[in-house]
């Protein structure tokens, strides 16, 4: 009975799960204005995540990302402490000032995420799930959580 079941999914389901798998790993999604995405020539985004909330995101040449990454330029303003109020007719997003930009040749690894106001160089390598809050120079490999400098690809 077992291997029937196999026979019966590998016939009729694995071509729909494989083709799942693969439109969901080819596709990125952008949260807000996809005008403010401005994405260079021979760009991997995988299945990345790119918000425009609250700025641009600029990605140069040759760039790739691993799986589940995300590019977030969105973020909450706070007031007196507090996260500010729509109900009170306060914007609770900035809409702009907090701009990403990814120079060319650089490899940002699965489940990484950059937040908003940062500028990666050319030739970097971001580790899997490192998180980049600060900008950082070509060639650097960043790890971590916030990511910081753990080497460089010029010694590679």
């Amino acid at each position: 009975m077992k291997r029937k079941l196999g026979q019966i999914f590998n016939f009729f389901l694995r071509p729909v799960t494989d083709w799942v798998v693969k439109v969901s790993n080819t596709r990125h999604y952008i949260h807000g204005n996809a005008e403010r995405v401005f994405i260079g020539e021979r760009v991997s985004l995988v299945n990345t995540v790119l918000n425009t909330a609250s700025g641009n995101i600029y990605i140069d040449n040759d760039v790739i990302f691993g799986h589940n990454c995300m590019v977030l330029t969105g973020r909450h303003d706070f007031k007196h402490g507090k996260r500010k109020k729509i109900s009170l007719g306060e914007a609770d997003t900035p809409s702009e000032g907090f701009d990403i930009r990814i120079g060319e040749g650089s490899w940002i690894a699965s489940g990484a995420i950059v937040v908003g106001g940062v500028t990666i160089g050319k030739h970097v390598v971001v580790a899997a799930s490192a998180v980049v809050t600060k900008d950082i120079p070509d060639h650097a490999i960043v790890g971590g959580i916030p990511a910081k400098i753990i080497g460089n690809t010029l010694s590679l």
